[in-house]
């Protein structure tokens, strides 16, 4: 009876230990796959997703450099516009070659970045910023937007 007993508890043992080694093995098999696709998604997503936000970034430096010409420092918004526009240009390039996006949507960006770059050397070539109503700034504003 204690034989027949002691080989009860040994194969009970060893269908947890197989039971726990088949869980493991399991769970390896599904991070190692969860890992793959986490590796893809971040290689060929993240870098349009940067590219993206440094681009707004780049246009949102344009619009301070704005804020600083109406402020009355010309030096300094030039200054600040063009490496905007340096950085712009850079990151639409970037993301032409990062990846994944639609073609009407990089359409879209382009135009976008053309007609905030037009907006800027608009205001900023005017040298009457005084003659402006607050009604133009607006509507500049607007176009940016």
């Amino acid at each position: 009876m204690a034989k027949t007993l002691q080989a009860r508890i040994f194969r009970a043992l060893l269908s947890v230990a197989f039971v726990t080694l088949l869980v493991g093995i399991a769970a390896a098999v599904s991070l190692h796959f969860l890992s793959r696709k986490i590796d893809h998604i971040s290689s060929s997503t993240w870098p349009t997703t940067d590219a993206i936000l440094e681009l707004s970034l780049a246009l949102h430096k344009g619009n301070l450099g704005l804020e600083r010409f109406i402020d009355g420092d010309l030096d300094q918004a030039r200054t600040t516009i063009g490496n905007a526009r340096e950085r712009s240009e850079r990151e639409l390039d970037r993301l032409v070659t990062a990846g994944p996006i639609p073609p009407g949507t990089l359409q879209e960006i382009r135009e976008l970045v053309t007609r905030t770059v037009a907006e800027q050397d608009r205001l900023i070539g005017r040298r009457d910023i005084d003659e402006l109503t607050a009604h133009q700034l607006v509507r500049s504003w607007e176009a940016i937007g």
